[in-house]
């Protein structure tokens, strides 16, 4: 969806695949016109590179150096996107960026693509993503799926007769929810202030086009980066108040807040880094809790950069 990396359940592929697939289409057929490769040369290829992964698993670099075609390295970037390889498991640890890939039928036999129509698929997008992400607006709907806004009233007016309008507060209205989440979402306690930290490009924050409901857009640029992906963040009772770093030299995690917070909570962060800090396998956990500098702003989802 969006052209976007996504983790998904089995179950959910049929819908993923079926949902983009016009999109997905188009957007390869521009890329192998940017490269002057034909389709015919490009579903010739992907029959050699599955080919050749019958023998065995193989990294992107393996499969290159066998295979001599001039365009064999751009076809196999785009062979994932096109759901003909899988991104299989790394070489090395779990931190590795090298990973051997096969081909999508050998590493989920038992799924079948065809098995829902386009429409049917977007339907049930629309439906899976007001299930997790709801309540949300149908401009949310829209920049999530990377659907077209007259593919997605489509699918809502298919299940307006299970998804209800809701107001939020301060947000207002216009927000759509499962009908069956309704007394959930109502019966949601807030007393107490919640902690926690989420990854950068978490589903969470990266789920909405609408983001004022946990960043006052004032603080965007100190967590989204020019592309709109976000760094690490932490949270306080459903909002952003700050980011947090792993620096992997010194074996810490740097926790820069917005503003300063309550020491019940400084406690909280302190006890969540350490935390952290284990599952990220520093030997010697050290936390920093700092304001975040004003000269500071999001370069990429995992890096900062200062102004000049």
């Amino acid at each position: 969806m969006r052209n976007t990396l996504f983790i998904l359940p089995k179950a959910l592929l049929p819908t993923a695949y079926q949902a983009t697939k016009a999109h997905r289409s188009a957007l390869l057929a521009r890329y192998l016109r940017h490269h002057s490769i034909s389709d015919e040369e490009y579903q010739a290829g992907c029959v050699t590179v599955a080919e050749l992964l019958t023998e065995g698993a193989r990294t992107t670099s393996e499969i290159k150096q066998e295979l001599k075609d001039p365009h064999m390295a751009v076809m196999v970037d785009l062979m994932p996107e096109d759901w003909r390889l899988v991104r299989a498991r790394p070489r090395g640890s779990w931190r590795s960026n090298q990973h051997e890939y096969v081909t999508f039928a050998d590493w989920f036999p038992e799924v079948n693509l065809h098995s829902m129509d386009p429409h049917e698929a977007q339907t049930s997008l629309v439906w899976h993503y007001l299930s997790c992400f709801g309540p949300a607006r149908e401009e949310d709907v829209v920049w999530w799926t990377g659907l077209g806004k007259t593919e997605v009233r489509r699918a809502l007016s298919e299940i307006a007769d299970r998804v209800v309008q809701v107001n939020i507060g301060e947000l207002g209205g216009g927000y759509l929810l499962p009908g069956g989440d309704v007394e959930i979402v109502e019966g949601i306690q807030t007393d107490a202030l919640r902690l926690w930290f989420l990854p950068s490009l978490d589903p969470l924050i990266m789920g909405y086009k609408l983001r004022s409901r946990f960043l006052p857009p004032s603080k965007y640029d100190k967590v989204f980066d020019p592309s709109g992906n976000a760094l690490p963040t932490v949270w306080c009772d459903g909002q952003i108040v700050g980011i947090w770093m792993e620096d992997r030299r010194a074996q810490a995690v740097q926790i820069l807040l917005f503003e300063s917070l309550a020491a019940d909570l400084h406690t909280q962060m302190e006890e969540e880094a350490q935390r952290l800090s284990h599952f990220l396998e520093h030997r010697t956990p050290d936390v920093q809790i700092k304001p975040y500098p004003p000269d500071v702003y999001a370069k990429t989802p995992y890096s900062l950069g200062r102004r000049t």
